[in-house]
This record gives C-alpha cells, structure tokens and sequence, in this order.
C-alpha cells in the first residue's frame, strides 16, 4: 500500500504492515482504559494489515482515508469491519439505534465506493471491552488503483489483505 491519506490531522493514518489478531487492539490511541479490540477474526480478515488511526467513533477522529495499491503488486482486498449497532447474537445489550443509523450511513458509502457485504458475520469488543457484532464489507482493488473510505463517526477500522497467486 502506498500514499495513505487521513483528511483529520487530528486523527492520522499509520499502515500497521502485520497481520491482525483476534484479542489486539487496531485503534493508535490504546489507553487501557477501554479499546476497541478485535475479539473472533472473520476467515476473510486472517492474514490482513490493517489501517491504525485514532479511535474513528469519536467525533472528533472522524477522518476521510485514502490510499493506492502496490503498482508492483497483484492487487488486494481491501476489508471494511464495523459497528452495526444490533447485538443480538452475542451480548445481551439492547441494539443503539444511533450507531445502527450512522452504520446504515456507512455502508451507503461503501456500496457507492464498490464494497459489497462480504457475508462474514464478526465480533469484537467495543469500546467499553463488551463484544459487540460487526459487519465486514470488502472489494477486490487492481494494482495502482486508489481507494477512498468517507469517514463517518462510528468504530471501524480498514484491512488491506494483499493477493497472492492469482
């Protein structure tokens, strides 16, 4: 990945070039006061990096990112994992329609900007350590094509899983 953007200066963009792993914060801002942290990694999400900015459900960390795939490379899919704002599946927390709304936003912006629902089902622990149910949206991007994520105020975080023997 190349040219990584955040339009916040407030909440700058670091490509974390290691793969994720279940029980690991992805937010910059790790306070150990509470953190988003992945908890159960989707299949499609293993043997992603990931995108580390501050903590993207704060208001103020609320940030347009853009970058472009590897020239070099075979292309990659890039994976978009977020807050839904229902939790019937895994706590017993009643759905936050607030987060639902800003979710249903986001995912009319990834739609226009080629991401499809992956499908994948994922958990994670929100910001208060609770698990909490997410969606995972990705799209397929050629090699040297540029990727925009309109940011929205709502916890999520950006995975880039690089191709490999297409």
């Amino acid at each position: 990945m190349q040219d990584l953007a955040s339009s916040n200066p407030a909440s700058p963009a670091l490509f974390v070039d290691r793969p994720v792993e279940a029980q690991t914060p992805f937010y910059t801002d790790v306070d150990g006061s509470s953190d988003n942290t992945f908890d159960v990694l989707p299949a499609a999400a293993n043997g992603a990096s990931w995108i580390g900015t501050r903590r993207l459900g704060d208001k103020n960390c609320k940030t347009d990112l853009s970058f472009r795939i590897n020239p070099g490379s075979e292309g990659a899919t890039v994976l978009a994992m977020f807050s839904t704002g229902t939790f019937p599946v895994v706590t017993l927390k009643k759905p936050d329609q607030a987060i639902a709304k800003t979710a249903a936003a986001f995912t009319r912006a990834l739609s226009a900007a080629g991401f499809t629902d992956s499908g994948e089902k994922a958990v994670w622990r929100d910001h208060n350590l609770e698990r909490a149910d997410a969606a995972l949206w990705s799209r397929v991007v050629k090699a040297g094509e540029t990727v925009t994520i309109p940011g929205h105020t709502l916890d999520y975080v950006i995975l880039i899983k690089a191709m490999t023997g297409r």
